[in-house]
């Protein structure tokens, strides 16, 4: 019991700082497309699917021939607008990423993370969560966070038994001494984010090791991905609006949802993250539609709805860091849960203190 103790206070004192920041800053996070959507509320929902087509020629119009189109966010999933993760290259020759916001109807520039404070301010707070502002080394450390967030749980439930022997779990004696009080806060707030926090670190893992992610999927019951050895494919690509018209048609309620990078070059498969009717988010178990981009033919469909755990797990670990596989009380759950590492890094550096004094 002396060593957990001691494990869990010093692990607390030297790292529960840092994983105290990722948690608030991930809670933010995980309203970052209600925000944006929020904020472009002049622009109205739109009946007609976007011209995509035209877009990667609008984002070089606004920012240069030299910026390439990583990746789509489409209505279905946005909500209102169009997100564009895109790349641009710099004057030393590197490459800077950012995000743009368009309009679907007419593909005119609304904002970006480039010019808009409130905009900018929530890819700062992404980046924080997912790098600690420090790329690739950051993102290391995020990764190890979420081993630590793992110990803590393991830690934390096993000096909390002893309380079931003596009181009630889930109480606060506040008109204890100060001393009392500052050890039940702990507990108890330990407590109630003991199951958020180990789902959280858990799929943290799974974000940033893949390897830990093949190992989960392989123990669930086999192979998943599209199969990257799949032979590439070679020629005219069909205009992507045909593509993604062809993916919907397999899906029954089928809409786009994520888009790879534009244009396309007709040179690999292509892989498009479908939402479904029930299922607005493609990060709840989005369905992944891949095609031959030359000839519209579907190479293979994985859906979440019809397959084993290994399927679901792939699909859905996103939404299992953010709890939005539970719906949207799942993620008003997990938001709460990840501002009560405030209390507990506060509640635990006090009685830290104390113990020190004494």
């Amino acid at each position: 019991m002396k060593l957990v103790r001691l494990l869990h206070g010093w692990a607390g004192i030297s790292l529960g700082l840092l994983l105290t920041l990722v948690c608030t800053t991930g809670t933010l996070c995980a309203y970052r497309h209600d925000l944006n959507q929020w904020w472009h509320a002049s622009i109205p929902q739109r009946s007609q699917p976007p011209n995509y087509g035209r877009l990667a020629a609008a984002v070089q119009r606004d920012y240069g021939d030299a910026t390439r189109v990583s990746y789509v966010g489409a209505p279905a999933y946005t909500g209102n607008v169009i997100e564009v993760w895109a790349r641009q290259k710099t004057e030393t020759g590197g490459q800077r990423s950012f995000l743009a916001y368009y309009d679907p109807l007419d593909l005119e520039l609304l904002s970006d993370t480039k010019g808009s404070t409130f905009s900018a301010v929530l890819a700062w707070l992404a980046n924080g969560h997912v790098s600690l502002w420090a790329g690739s080394s950051g993102h290391l450390v995020v990764g190890v966070l979420g081993f630590l967030g793992l110990a803590f749980v393991a830690t934390g439930t096993y000096l909390w038994l002893p309380r079931l022997k003596v009181r009630r779990p889930l109480q606060l004696r506040w008109r204890a001494s100060r001393r009392v009080r500052h050890g039940d806060l702990h507990h108890v707030g330990g407590l109630l984010a003991a199951v958020p926090l180990l789902l959280v670190s858990f799929s943290g893992v799974l974000l940033v090791f893949p390897q830990s992610l093949s190992l989960t999927t392989a123990a669930l019951g086999g192979e998943t991905s599209v199969d990257q050895a799949r032979e590439p494919v070679s020629g005219t690509p069909k205009p992507i609006g045909q593509l993604i018209q062809a993916a919907e048609s397999a899906v029954r309620g089928g809409k786009v949802a994520w888009i790879p990078g534009l244009p396309l070059t007709g040179e690999e498969p292509l892989v498009l993250t479908l939402t479904y009717d029930g299922n607005p988010d493609p990060y709840k178990g989005g369905v992944l539609v891949t095609l031959d981009p030359t000839s519209g033919q579907i190479l293979q469909l994985i859906d979440p709805r019809h397959g084993p755990a290994a399927v679901w797990m792939e699909r859905s670990h996103f939404g299992l860091h953010t709890g939005e596989v539970f719906g949207e009380g799942g993620r008003a759950l997990f938001a709460v849960a990840g501002l009560l590492p405030l209390l507990l890094a506060w509640s635990g550096w006090v009685i830290w203190l104390r113990r020190r004094q004494s």
